[in-house]
């Protein structure tokens, strides 16, 4: 098999001073990747803390190696854009990595042999483990059919590797592979409306309802220091706001009509609650994008080859008791309902134990 060329971005915000010494093991590990033919590009999102400089010094004699300055911090979404138009020419794919993730030697050839058998796939990642593998694992990407994710790593206790590789809704942010022909049909990566939070979970079912697939390839892991950077600059009160209000504005510009009059009054009253329990001060300015809603939509609807409701037990699951996750929550506080069961077609069961139940 000839392996393509492929242009890893690793995207950095201050990762000299937040980071320490995970950047230098972020930018060794990647450029130790057993793969023939790839660039790297190291794409500074308008640090202050002189990381530009700091790995220019460093790897400046690395020739795969290339340092590119933004000038500005243009955020996670609209840092990952600006970065493709940096990309080779010559690049069938782009890898996209948070400046926190380490990697292992033979993480891109499993990925790319999957992206090559098929040319449907649109995107894939890697298992993700936490930094000291401790079992905890991200990688079976699905959400229930009102918008919310399904922490299926604290639902599955163990890796599952008997596949070559597994349907997923979106493929994570912190490590993903993009087939290059995709991101010219949609101009971009991700939105920039949303300025981080629900970003990849909106590009995954953009790649689905497009007529691509979302690949999970268990049998290649990386490492990620969740919120390395990020949890640093971003306080939980926004980011439970920019994830409530993301994750409307993907539901209203993606789903078909039918099935947001089924499930809207549910989605709007969990994530207004959210909303009100962020106590952002931006919490209602949501009302602002309608407009950028209704034409995202118009792009997205025109373009689309399947319906959000043609992947409900496929990537999208129906929830067991049927309502939204928050909702439960409540539940369980209020009534004790008992755990809450998620069914993936016939392959394996995902539960989600209550958040205050013991083990």
């Amino acid at each position: 098999m000839d392996f393509p060329n492929v242009s890893i971005i690793i995207l950095n915000y201050n990762g000299k001073r937040l980071l320490g010494s995970l950047l230098n093991e972020n930018i060794e590990s990647v450029l130790s990747t057993d793969y023939s033919n790839f660039e790297v590009l190291f794409v500074d999102n308008g640090s202050s803390d002189g990381s530009v400089e700091y790995v220019k010094e460093k790897y400046g004699n690395i020739s795969r190696l290339k340092v590119i300055s933004l000038g500005k911090n243009y955020g996670l979404d609209g840092g990952y854009n600006r970065a493709i138009s940096y990309v080779n020419n010559t690049s069938k794919y782009i890898a996209f990595l948070h400046s926190d993730v380490i990697v292992k030697s033979n993480w891109l050839k499993e990925i790319i042999r999957v992206l090559e058998e098929d040319e449907l796939i649109g995107a894939a990642q890697p298992m993700i483990l936490g930094p000291r593998a401790k079992g905890s694992f991200c990688g079976l990407n699905y959400i229930d059919q009102y918008g919310y994710v399904i922490p299926t790593d604290h639902g599955i206790r163990k890796a599952l590797v008997d596949k070559e590789y597994y349907e997923i809704a979106f493929p994570l942010a912190c490590c993903s592979v993009v087939r290059r022909s995709v991101l010219s049909k949609f101009g971009y990566l991700y939105n920039e409306d949303f300025e981080v939070y629900y970003d990849d979970v909106d590009f995954g079912l953009r790649l689905w309802i497009m007529g691509y697939k979302v690949a999970y390839v268990p049998k290649v892991h990386i490492y990620h220091h969740e919120g390395g950077t990020l949890t640093k600059v971003i306080k939980p009160k926004k980011a439970l706001y920019l994830d409530a209000r993301n994750r409307i504005y993907s539901v209203l510009s993606i789903c078909d009509m039918v099935h947001i009059l089924k499930t809207l009054p549910f989605s709007i009253l969990t994530s207004t609650a959210l909303l009100i329990l962020s106590g952002d001060k931006d919490s209602f300015k949501i009302l602002k994008f309608l407009k950028r809603i209704v034409m995202t939509r118009k792009i997205i609807q025109k373009r689309k080859k399947v319906t959000f409701r043609d992947l409900i037990g496929r990537v999208v699951l129906i929830p067991k008791p049927n309502f939204p996750r928050p909702l439960y929550t409540f539940l369980y506080l209020i009534f004790k309902t008992p755990k809450y069961s998620f069914y993936v077609s016939k392959e394996f069961e995902i539960v989600i134990p209550n958040p205050w139940q013991k083990e």
